[in-house]
């Protein structure tokens, strides 16, 4: 049956709607697009905000862009008219990204939004029978209260980013207490911070590295003030660190000087070279406008609610696809995983405060090969939350030495000579992911 409005649709295959600009000066909204379904109504949608220039230049490329990215999530069954409606939510979406993108600092909070007993559920199920229980709801418990914070400041707009613009960023490791990890780059200088005893305590005190850390710490008095800076490492003060040295940081623990050192530190590009990061959005970008289906979702508690359906597998080899190029650049990252991701729907829950985007929810378990599927299946949903300002200071630490290479290994000579015990304990650090 035709939609309303839109006679003859039934009989024929509907037309793109032909869309135009209006660029005389008109009562808010100042431009709009024309939808016209055949033989039907014009649907009007407001494309600018009283005071805005003519659509010239980066308004005609955005109008353009945002054309070719909602040009996939319409599909090409349906009317004209739902078409409209369907170009109605993808604006909505846009008007929403927009908002984050008109300001020059924000930030992104990551956490599993589930209690430690459905995390727990997950883990059983991925795990299979003979699992460890114990060891399961220990993880459970540090996975449910894992919490990442990112916020990036620039000099502009976060939209108008070009290659060579500066990018500061910060960010934070933590589980609902002190944070055990920090890091800041502020002009391409990297700042590190690391908690032991604030890993220690998160962890009750488990491993022959953070079981001993009172005494890690100890050491740091006992170290003569010309390694001021490994005292301030190992007292959980912050330091500054080159990353091109991650391969020698590794060797002087008692490592080997590259693998996985060295992909450590090529990942720091994602920091500091703004190209990697323009490719790694558009990557991601492109995958879910050319792969996802958008509508919308209705609204609950005041707060509107989107929905992206992507097919997991067919999204993940594309987006390795994409990646591909800046591998290197990255840390060589595994991409044949996403040769495993299985071939089933995903959903991604996009939820708009006051037309902002506010956050994103996905089941991880959706992607993963390990978790099963069907009626009773656990789920583990991530949630990423977006707000304006800084969830974590975006300042360089005040006085942070810098840590060389050179400065760990006198600090273990003297420990050496000193308390051959903690030498080798200190050594053991290499295991928390540096081997």
């Amino acid at each position: 049956m035709p939609a309303p409005g839109c006679r003859g649709a039934a009989r024929r295959p509907a037309r793109e709607p032909a869309i135009t600009a209006r660029t005389a000066p008109r009562p808010w909204p100042r431009f709009r697009a024309r939808l016209r379904c055949p033989g039907g109504p014009r649907v009007r949608v407001p494309l600018g905000r009283p005071g805005e220039p003519r659509p010239r230049g980066r308004a005609r490329r955005l109008l353009l862009v945002l054309l070719l990215c909602v040009g996939p999530l319409l599909g090409g069954g349906a009317v004209a008219c739902t078409t409209a409606q369907k170009l109605t939510t993808a604006l909505r979406l846009q008007e929403a990204v927009e908002r984050l993108g008109r300001l020059d600092t924000a930030s992104v909070t990551a956490r599993l939004d589930a209690e430690p007993d459905a995390v727990l559920a997950y883990l059983r199920q991925r795990a299979g029978a003979g699992a460890d229980g114990e060891r399961l709801r220990e993880q459970a418990r540090l996975l449910a209260d894992l919490e990442v914070a990112v916020a990036v400041r620039t000099e502009g707009h976060l939209r108008d980013l070009s290659p060579g613009d500066r990018v500061d960023l910060a960010a934070s490791v933590g589980f609902g207490g002190e944070d055990v990890l920090g890091l800041v780059t502020v002009d391409e200088q990297l700042h590190l911070r690391f908690g032991l005893s604030a890993m220690a305590a998160e962890t009750r005190w488990r491993g022959p590295v953070l079981r001993d850390a009172p005494e890690l710490e100890a050491l740091a008095d006992e170290l003569p003030s010309a390694l001021h800076s490994v005292r301030a490492a190992l007292r959980g003060a912050w330091v500054r660190v080159e990353a091109a040295e991650f391969g020698e940081f590794a060797e002087a623990l008692g490592g080997r000087p590259h693998a996985p050192a060295e992909r450590i530190a090529r990942s720091t590009t994602l920091l500091t070279s703004d190209e990697v990061r323009q490719h790694l959005v558009g990557a991601v970008r492109d995958v879910l406008t050319t792969r996802g289906a958008l509508r919308d979702a209705g609204e609950r508690g005041g707060v509107r609610h989107l929905t992206v359906t992507l097919p997991a597998g067919d999204a993940a080899r594309a987006l390795a696809a994409a990646l591909e190029p800046i591998r290197y650049r990255v840390g060589d990252p595994d991409l044949g995983a996403a040769e495993r991701v299985p071939d089933r729907p995903v959903e991604l829950d996009l939820a708009l405060r006051d037309g902002a985007l506010s956050s994103l929810t996905v089941d991880l378990a959706r992607l993963d090969p390990r978790a099963p599927d069907g009626p009773g299946a656990a789920t583990l949903p991530l949630r990423l939350e977006f707000a304006p300002g800084q969830v974590a200071r975006v300042a360089a630490p005040h006085d942070a030495p810098r840590l060389r290479p050179q400065d760990l290994l006198a600090a273990l000579t003297y420990a050496d000579l000193h308390e051959p015990r903690l030498a080798s304990l200190l050594r053991t650090l290499r295991t928390l992911d540096l081997e």
